[in-house]
């Protein structure tokens, strides 16, 4: 049986594993580049991590930013998506 999922926000720890997943995505960035990016977030924006249960190990990030136009009501638009390439088909973008 695979262990449970949680999604939660970003956490000062889990920054290597954002920044290894951003290469997976295809964007390469060191950890120090991904804290600098993390630091630089507005407040219309977050980053969620999901994470293994049992083991801590981040398998995902989504990024997630509130758009706000004349024309619509305020929405949320993905920034950027990415799930480990050993943990995709279990459901984690979805969550």
């Amino acid at each position: 049986m695979e262990a449970a999922v949680l999604v939660r926000a970003w956490e000062e720890n889990d920054v290597a594993s954002l920044a290894a997943l951003s290469g997976e995505l295809g964007y390469p960035a060191t950890a120090e580049q991904t804290a600098r990016r993390l630091s630089q977030i507005g407040a219309n924006s977050a980053v969620l991590v999901a994470v293994d249960s049992s083991s801590g190990r981040v398998l995902g990030w989504i990024e997630l930013q509130v758009i706000t136009h004349l024309t619509s009501d305020p929405h949320l638009e993905i920034c950027g998506l990415v799930v480990s390439g050993d943990a995709r088909s279990r459901g984690i973008g979805s969550l």
